[in-house]
């Protein structure tokens, strides 16, 4: 039998009692037995006493004993009998009752042991690399083919000397297309915004979450509560103006926009989105601040705020009327819709009376009354602030007078059609340019007329240039013209209209017109002084007469002439 006994104590310090365990020496041993039992000795030392014993091996006990009395630690090491057979000794120190546990084992058995567990492994791994082996060819012939396939579809000439030469020449080719095909992408990724931004002002989009899905696809932030549309005048590319104003739309500001110039009309369209309304108010004082830096004639037009993304279309078309309105709002500040008039009551009476003078003068073949009209139109136009439905009116009617006098003559330039393109009128960006297209077609429809000078009536000319001479005489009339060239009043009438397409009355009063329009504007004569100066007995003919003309009196037109001057 074994007895073991272990002392008990308490809190590692008083002992208050022993713990008995008693085994049967047989089945003690067995704790010992292993698959090289019969190769070693097994011991358990207490001190010097030799508790228990388990000996295939010849050794004496007082061998064992010394080594393991040199230290107390466990040990491991090699112990030489003096026969020369050698030893490996395994001594480890146990915590209770000072045991030690004791393993010899001779160098043969270890060394056996281990020739048999290489070989094993060997053998091991012997019968693992054949199907491994044959695993490996299987697959890199199974990919190292549809890397080839690629890699001849993409261009590359394969040279490799081995399989895994060719996939790794094939995958360096993929990715550098891959890289090239991602550059292309971010490139084009300017192009596909713009189109995003053209899609959206034409409503392309049923659903409000389709147009947030889609710009969100394109890097672009839309869904936001507020948005509005501005048009803005393109500045030359070397100012960069289009690219210092994207870099101002960021989460910094409160405002996202997105943009693309509509190079047709030389501008710059917006779509800017923001949750407060003062964000979009804010953004558009500073970029209307930048612009004018850049320059001082640069124009921004904005629509008004919206939240239904399906009115997307109707706020173009706000920032668009609002653009055109330049010119007659000016461009000094931020051209909002809500600012512009969209009643046609400031028409009347300027417009009929001011176009029935335009035809006259035109008809007339007055180069200096025509440029003097369109000169006095752009003057009215800044001072009384015209719609631009008014305005409109105004300018169609006289590129169409001009154009059927143009036509007239047959052989028309198409440089000269464009003018009625209503289009042209948004490349203005000031009165002055919209005059000079006027004086433009004005001074080509002059020529044409000289040109067909030959084919008139040569009694005609000398009656014009008769009128001109004398409409300052209040006695002149139609009938004294008529009996002086020897024909009836009416012939004349009839004659003449044929000829310029006015009546001679109607020409003698356009010059008196256009002479007391420039006396008022220039002198300080009085009305009654200028009224018999360009013909008139007195001061009342000439004040009806002037109004039916110009539908105002001509007290009104001095004060309206020197208010434009003023400004």
């Amino acid at each position: 039998m074994v007895t073991i006994i272990i002392p008990l104590r308490l809190g590692g310090r008083f002992i208050v009692g022993n713990a008995v365990f008693i085994i049967n020496d047989v089945a003690y041993q067995k704790m010992f037995t292993d698959e090289i039992s019969q190769e070693r000795n097994m011991y358990i030392f207490s001190g010097k006493t030799v508790i228990s014993a388990k000996r295939a091996i010849n050794i004496p006990d007082e061998v064992i004993l010394k080594e393991i009395s040199e230290t107390e630690d466990s040990i491991i090491r090699d112990i030489v009998l003096q026969d020369g057979s050698k030893y490996i000794l395994f001594a480890q120190r146990g915590k209770l009752l000072n045991l030690c546990y004791v393993s010899v084992i001779p160098h043969e058995t270890v060394q056996m042991q281990t020739a048999r567990s290489r070989l094993a492994f060997s053998l091991f791994l012997l019968m693992l690399s054949v199907p491994c082996g044959l695993l490996t060819v299987y697959f890199a012939n199974r990919h190292v083919k549809p890397i080839r396939e690629i890699q001849k579809s993409i261009g590359g000439d394969i040279t490799a000397e081995d399989g895994f030469s060719a996939i790794k020449k094939g995958i360096e080719t993929l990715k550098g297309e891959n890289k090239a095909l991602h550059t292309r992408l971010d490139e084009s990724m300017g192009v596909c915004r713009a189109d995003f931004v053209k899609r959206f002002v034409k409503c392309r989009f049923p659903a409000r979450r389709q147009a947030v899905d889609t710009a969100s696809a394109l890097g672009m932030d839309i869904d936001m509560a507020f948005y509005c549309i501005s048009i803005t005048s393109a500045l030359p590319p070397e100012k960069r103006a289009l690219e210092h104003l994207n870099s101002t739309l960021n989460y910094k500001s409160g405002v996202t926009g997105y943009g693309t110039e509509i190079f047709d009309h030389e501008q710059y369209l917006f779509i800017l989105f923001a949750n407060e309304r003062n964000k979009l108010e804010s953004w558009l004082d500073n970029a209307k601040a930048f612009l004018s830096s850049l320059d001082n004639e640069a124009v921004m037009a904005v629509s008004n705020i919206h939240v239904d993304f399906s009115e997307a279309t109707n706020a173009y078309l706000e920032a668009s009327t609002a653009y055109d309105n330049r010119f007659v709002m000016g461009d000094e500040n931020i051209l909002r819709f809500s600012d512009v008039s969209s009643a046609a009551k400031d028409i009347e009476p300027f417009t009929e009376n001011y176009l029935e003078g335009f035809r006259r003068a035109l008809y007339a073949g007055d180069a200096k009354a025509l440029h003097d009209r369109i000169n006095e139109l752009f003057r009215i136009l800044k001072t009384k602030k015209f719609s631009l439905f008014a305005f409109r009116i105004i300018y169609n009617e006289i590129v169409s007078m001009l154009l059927n006098k143009y036509l007239s003559y047959g052989d028309v330039s198409e440089n000269s059609i464009r003018y009625y393109d209503i289009f042209e009128l948004s490349r203005c960006r000031k009165v002055s340019d919209l005059t000079e297209i006027l004086q433009q077609l004005c001074n080509d429809i002059l020529r044409r007329e000289e040109q067909n000078m030959p084919n008139e009536n040569p009694v005609i000319g000398r009656i014009t240039d008769y009128i001109r001479e004398n409409y300052t005489d209040p006695g002149l009339s139609i009938g004294t013209i008529a009996e002086i060239y020897g024909m009836s009043a009416a012939a004349l009438s009839q004659k003449y209209k044929e000829q310029t397409g006015m009546y001679p009355s109607e020409y003698l009063m356009l010059l008196r017109m256009e002479k007391a329009k420039e006396l008022l504007s220039k002198t300080d004569m009085s009305i009654q002084e200028i009224g018999t100066s360009v013909g008139y007995y007195d001061a009342s003919s000439f004040i009806r007469r002037f109004k039916q003309h110009m539908g105002m009196t001509p007290a009104k037109y001095r004060m309206l002439v020197k208010n434009a001057s003023t400004k």
